[in-house]
């Protein structure tokens, strides 16, 4: 029998762990005995086995590194009882990183610098996967009580992920007002920042 690639990894970063985790799923191959996952932070770098023998179909990295915040592309294959191998899953992002105030609560939470640093640090990660694009220009850090969070702030991240995520083959994050017009007449939402969370983590 020849083995087909898993379908539909996923990974996902448990960010409100400290330090963060990602958990890898993907769907059982018929005709599989274990899996093998593996990973890169680079894209022209090449994929590095982080385990070989997985039985299930799904794993959790406790060796990522968050400081610095990193970003890795995951993938999976099958292998049967005769070692023979399917072809690679798809691949999906994930990025090592613990957010403050990993959940938010609309009318209770404050928009801090803090949020917003930490989503530079990501962004900036996975620009690093693609191995073609650098670090942004972000401008002056932020400070908390000290700098206003403006509707450029993420505007900026927006603009900064979205080209690497489109280099990697990625789908295009959805958006809550889109464009630095639309940001400016709304109140800066949980939704603008957690949006961006979750296309990264």
């Amino acid at each position: 029998m020849t083995l087909v690639a898993p379908l539909n990894l996923v990974a996902t970063t448990a960010s409100n762990l400290t330090p963060a985790q990602v958990t890898i799923t993907w769907q059982a191959t018929t005709g599989a005995d274990h899996y093998e996952v593996q990973r890169t932070t680079n894209v022209n770098a090449g994929y590095t086995s982080i385990n070989a023998n997985v039985v299930g179909t799904s794993l959790t990295d406790t060796t990522v590194t968050s400081n610095p915040v990193t970003a890795y592309l995951y993938r999976v294959r099958a292998v049967d009882t005769n070692g023979n191998v399917s072809p690679y899953s798809n691949f999906d992002l994930a990025t090592a990183i613990s957010f403050t105030d990993d959940t938010l609560q609309t009318n209770a939470t404050l928009v801090k610098a803090a949020h917003v640093m930490e989503l530079r640090r990501a962004v900036d990660a996975v620009r690093a996967v693609t191995a073609n694009l650098g670090p942004a220009a972000w401008g002056p850090d932020l400070v908390q009580y000290s700098t206003t969070i403006q509707a450029t702030h993420i505007n900026d991240l927006r603009n900064n992920l979205d080209p690497a995520r489109s280099a990697l083959g990625l789908p295009a994050c959805n958006y809550t007002d889109v464009g630095l017009t639309a940001l400016r007449a709304s109140y800066i939402k949980k939704e603008h920042i957690e949006q961006l969370r979750n296309c990264l983590k």
